[in-house]
């Protein structure tokens, strides 16, 4: 009767080790480097379509598209805690607003929101509020893209390269 007990903890035990090898190894997302790839290959994306993307601390944007940009793909990922290095694929696929203007995404589980555009206002540059202030980043203006921003950001005004607010845009939200 002991060596039954002794036996079938043993195997309890094996049983649990490997659940715990298999469940490291398994599919709990992917490190920011790898992020391109594994969206280029859950969504089948060409690798000949170029990409813009941002990474922060809890949230990525990709937007990928090919080279008259008349065809593109998003792709969002998000970490599930702030303790989490892993990113977790969120959403995906396109979106008529992101053709035509700026979207912005934003999850309630995620303390950063992205905008991601085609760019087809030109916006050269872009001023983000928040409480601490204002910073300015410089775009291209004749390329697509993602930007990953805190979610304490309090307004966003994008410009194109002659100083004005970058074309008839609105910043249109999607919560996925």
């Amino acid at each position: 009767m002991k060596r039954s007990i002794i036996w079938l903890a043993a195997l309890c035990i094996v049983a649990l080790a490997a659940i715990a090898f298999v469940w490291k190894q398994s599919d709990l997302g992917v490190k920011g480097a790898e992020i391109e790839q594994d969206a280029r290959s859950k969504q089948e994306i060409p690798e000949s379509w170029s990409v813009a993307q941002d990474v922060g601390d809890s949230m990525a944007a990709l937007i990928f598209y090919n080279n008259d940009k008349s065809d593109y793909c998003i792709s969002i990922y998000a970490t599930p805690s702030e303790a989490s290095e892993r990113f977790h694929h969120r959403f995906g696929g396109d979106s008529s607003m992101v053709g035509t203007g700026i979207v912005e995404y934003a999850f309630d589980d995620c303390s950063e929101l992205a905008f991601i555009s085609l760019n087809t206002q030109q916006a050269a540059r872009v001023e983000v509020h928040d409480e601490s202030g204002v910073e300015a980043k410089d775009l291209d203006a004749a390329k697509p893209f993602a930007l990953v921003l805190s979610s304490e950001t309090t307004q966003v005004v994008f410009y194109d390269a002659a100083g004005n607010v970058a074309g008839d845009y609105a910043i249109a939200r999607e919560q996925p």
